[in-house]
């Protein structure tokens, strides 16, 4: 419990955090929208043909004997080829991201394509990577690409419309999070604001708003949890609609559905009528991501087609799988847990194309602040052994989850080492993983060293945010911001 003389403290702190978040996280999202280079956040390019393909009416994808994709304007992926082909080309040249070097995207190739507009011409292009995934999380950007279109824009200045009401929707989503959470704000605060989430919501991205919509589920369910109520009818509809969006997107976040269980079991229903609607809702959840994936021939498709030069081969790793269930199990078991700590850094700072690192100063000074933040608060936001069960157990099945899909899809048939798990994959389980943290603050004796460790803390956060613009500046282009802000916008 909180001393009187700390809880005005905490209260104005918590209270103050919604609107800080707004303002921060307006700034570094409209910078980091127009100093990330054209289609240079992860699979950007092949998003945005998707989100244009679909804006014309192109809902399913197309699987022809070019590939799978759909009719895209032909100038918009000429440049989006242009810039996938410098990254490619670093990437050949320089395998370990971090020695890749600064100054990879020359500011005259921004000025050379400034004046290039959308064609109005459609020709079909192949997105095989995100030609799988609904087009509900692609609203904000496919009415950018619509406005764009309208308004005559050039390429470049049509992603930078499109980026930003894509932050925006993020930001405003965020903010209402923040708003409505029942666990510690300060965690999801500080989740809100790494600069990984905040790149991803200054991008074209489905990510943008995956990241973004679980701090949203998370804190609906909070409520409940802290009410010790169930969920109401409202409640459940929102949060079953948000989640078939994810779960659509993404099939190894299914486990997820069962934090709609949590409040019913933190009320203490364990069994009969409280659990009768969060289960049909599981079964609604469960059957939409069956249909969807029937509906949409890509989503086998690429399993079947998808074969690098490096030996991968889904259809032949599944049949070493089965021929070798415990070695392939122990490879990913061990491969997840090899990578953990790796993936665990890379989700607070990565940017661009999952090879934007900062120094390693400010990797501490982030990690620092988070330690920080974990220390200023308690871990006891649900009582129930039950509920706490259940959500630990669905986290782990979603983490192994996408172990198993990277094994298939990206690690070499008979392989001993897991390859392809990405940090962005596992940053939407981080909102609910808060969920087993509580709102009220850890007591501290003195309230006045609370008080001026938790303004260090946030201090420190913020400057490690406000570095996002300078590194993305010096890594892509070797210039400052403004000189980069500038060209950018001429």
């Amino acid at each position: 419990m909180q001393t009187d003389l700390e809880r005005p403290t905490a209260e104005r702190t918590a209270s103050a955090l919604p609107l800080l978040y707004l303002v921060v996280a307006l700034i570094a999202a409209i910078a980091l929208s127009i100093l990330t280079p054209p289609f240079l956040v992860s699979d950007e390019g092949a998003h945005a043909e998707r989100e244009i393909s679909m804006a014309h009416g192109y809902w399913l994808a197309l699987h022809t004997s070019q590939g799978i994709g759909a009719p895209v304007d032909t100038n918009l992926s000429h440049v989006a080829n242009d810039f996938r082909a410098i990254q490619d080309d670093v990437a050949a040249r320089y395998p370990i991201a971090r020695h890749r070097p600064d100054g990879r995207i020359p500011l005259a190739l921004l000025v050379d394509d400034q004046k290039l507009q959308l064609s109005h011409e459609l020709a079909f292009a192949p997105f095989q990577n995100t030609a799988a995934y609904p087009a509900t999380l692609y609203v904000p950007q496919m009415i950018g690409w619509r406005l764009a279109e309208a308004w005559k824009l050039t390429i470049l200045h049509s992603l930078l419309l499109v980026r930003l009401l894509t932050a925006a929707c993020c930001i405003a989503i965020g903010w209402l999070a923040l708003r409505l959470c029942r666990f510690d704000r300060l965690l999801l605060f500080a989740y809100l604001l790494l600069p990984t989430v905040i790149g991803l919501a200054a991008s074209a991205s489905q990510d943008a708003l995956l990241v973004i919509i679980a701090a949203l589920i998370a804190s609906v369910v909070s409520r409940a949890i802290a009410e010790r109520r169930t969920l109401t009818r409202t409640e459940l509809s929102v949060e079953t609609l948000l989640l078939a969006a994810g779960i659509m997107a993404r099939p190894p976040y299914l486990p997820l559905a069962l934090v709609l269980l949590l409040p019913s079991l933190q009320a203490g229903g364990r069994n009969g009528r409280r659990l009768l609607a969060p289960s049909l809702a599981i079964v609604l959840l469960t059957a939409s991501l069956a249909t969807w994936q029937r509906m949409e021939p890509a989503t086998d498709s690429y399993q079947s087609t998808h074969i690098s030069p490096d030996g991968v081969d889904p259809k032949l790793q599944m049949g070493y799988l089965r021929a070798h269930p415990v070695r392939g199990a122990v490879t990913i078991l061990k491969g997840t847990a090899v990578l953990a700590p790796n993936l665990a850094v890379k989700a607070t700072y990565t940017l661009g194309w999952n090879d934007i690192y900062p120094p390693w100063l400010v990797y501490g000074l982030m990690l620092l602040s988070l330690a920080g933040f974990c220390v200023l608060v308690s871990w006891n936001g649900m009582p129930s052994w039950y509920a706490r069960s259940l959500l630990i157990f669905a986290l782990l099945a979603v983490i192994l989850g996408i172990s198993f899909a990277e094994y298939l899809i990206w690690t070499p048939v008979g392989a001993h080492k897991l390859e392809g798990p990405l940090a962005r994959y596992y940053l939407p389980l981080i909102p609910f993983a808060l969920l087993l943290s509580s709102a009220d603050a850890r007591p501290w004796r003195n309230a006045t060293a609370r008080r001026w460790f938790l303004s260090a803390t946030v201090a420190v956060f913020l400057a490690v945010v406000c570095t996002t613009p300078w590194v993305i500046a010096r890594r892509y282009y070797n210039a400052s911001p403004v000189r980069v802000l500038l060209t950018a916008l001429r």
